[in-house]
């Protein structure tokens, strides 16, 4: 039977149609070492920060930043459903977050990389420090049931793919900056995606095995 970090594999082959949502496991963990990375292939030199690229590199299939969007609230949606109900208020030790706090931080994370995609579109200077901390990006999820997660995570998508449409293509490669690293929008996309996928693992190490 699949855990859930190799289901996660096989829905990123199905919903990119690399593959029939029957793979095995097997040609699941074969394929996904195989898979291009269609944007980030597109990225200059430039957006590639060093800093960035832990990210880059875990982001889902696609070819515009649409499209890696799409496929990655599909990955998002297919992983929460498959997690049990009874482990949303689990955590592993004292003082770490439970799994639906997790999945808040990757939902609260997401809004911050899409304002600050916003903000070096209209080239506003971005404030390094940001006006949030690790602890309050999860802390809307204690408590929360998986229904309300998914209903956060798919209100947020819809307002991220919005924002990030009304980018012309120079807008999506004009470079600034997300914290204190260089990022144009397009970099930001990838690494909603690629910060979906590190936790994603996180979870399933930590929280499910």
């Amino acid at each position: 039977m699949m855990n859930i970090q190799q289901f996660l594999f096989t829905s990123i082959l199905c919903v990119t149609g690399l593959t029939s949502c029957q793979t095995n496991e097997k040609n699941a963990s074969q394929t996904i070492e195989r898979m291009p990375k269609a944007l980030l292939l597109q990225l200059s030199k430039t957006e590639q920060d060093p800093q960035m690229m832990f990210y880059l590199e875990q982001s889902v299939e696609g070819t515009t930043v649409d499209e890696v969007l799409l496929n990655s609230e599909q990955v998002m949606l297919n992983f929460i459903n498959a997690i049990p109900d009874d482990k949303m208020s689990y955590n592993y030790g004292f003082g770490k977050w439970t799994v639906a706090e997790v999945l808040q931080h990757i939902i609260s994370y997401e809004k911050i990389m899409t304002e600050s995609a916003l903000k070096i579109a209209e080239k506003k200077v971005e404030n390094p420090f940001g006006n949030y901390s690790q602890s309050s990006t999860a802390a809307a999820g204690k408590g929360t049931t998986k229904e309300q997660i998914l209903e956060r995570f798919k209100v947020t998508r819809k307002e991220t793919m919005a924002t990030f449409a009304s980018f012309t293509a120079e807008e999506l490669k004009i470079m600034g900056t997300h914290e204190w690293f260089a990022a144009s929008p397009r970099t930001l996309a990838l690494c909603i995606s690629g910060h979906q996928t590190h936790h994603f693992d996180v979870i399933q190490k930590r929280y499910l095995d």
